[in-house]
């Protein structure tokens, strides 16, 4: 089945735009924009009228490639003072035939931040490690397999609300709606993503125009990044 995503990074320099069409496991490459940015400062906004004006050349540029209109996007938001945690959860498969869903997965993973939000804070993403069937099989890809429990070990990511709210009021405000959050950490790394790399422990460095972008991932699982104003 086909699927189309946009995602969109707000930089200091320039904001970027990417539509792909994801089909038989590959990605796609179907438009992209990349205009100056406005109203940002190290990665922040600043001024919201100016982003929003920003946003749209994008969009405009990007629509007029693809002939149709861009109207959910996938967002980078600011990762200045991430918090990275170990989580773990658990729920029961409801079905009568025990098979695990993409409902279950949703769940598992929402018992796994149940009150695990530092305050101030807002969750971006649950990068899970493994998952757990019956407390002793272990996959990657549990939905269509049966169970009666499903569990979850994972790694939080959460960022200052205003990190995120920010960043949506100025997409929402452009006419478009967030279908999902990310972070710059993770999008960098399934850029240069390989096997090899999958089975290391490193860090990866992203310079940027005002920023630099530090994050160190082990077995493909992201740990923690750090973003310096240089």
């Amino acid at each position: 089945m086909k699927k189309i995503y946009t995602s969109i990074d707000i930089g200091s320099y320039s904001i970027k735009i990417i539509v792909g069409e994801y089909f038989d496991n590959k990605l796609n490459l179907l438009a992209a924009s990349c205009v100056s940015s406005k109203g940002i400062k190290k990665g922040l906004i600043v001024d919201p009228n100016l982003v929003i004006e920003s946003i749209n050349e994008g969009i405009n540029e990007v629509n007029e490639k693809l002939g149709i209109d861009v109207k959910k996007v996938i967002v980078n938001v600011p990762d200045y003072n991430a918090i990275f945690k170990q989580v773990s959860g658990s729920v029961d498969i409801r079905n009568e035939n025990n098979i695990i869903t993409s409902d279950d997965i949703g769940r598992v993973i929402k018992d796994s931040v149940y009150n695990q939000l530092d305050p101030g804070y807002e969750l971006v993403t649950v990068v899970p490690t493994s998952y757990i069937i019956d407390d002793n099989t272990e996959t990657s890809k549990p939905v269509g397999k049966s169970g009666q429990k499903l569990e979850i070990k994972g790694i939080m990511i959460t960022t200052p609300k205003k990190n995120i709210y920010s960043v949506l009021s100025v997409i929402e405000a452009a006419g478009l709606e967030v279908a999902d959050i990310t972070i710059s950490g993770l999008s960098d790394y399934y850029e240069v993503r390989t096997d090899r790399l999958d089975s290391r422990t490193g860090a990866l460095i992203n310079l940027g125009h005002e920023t630099t972008t530090i994050s160190i991932f082990e077995s493909a699982n992201i740990l923690d990044n750090e973003t310096l104003q240089i």
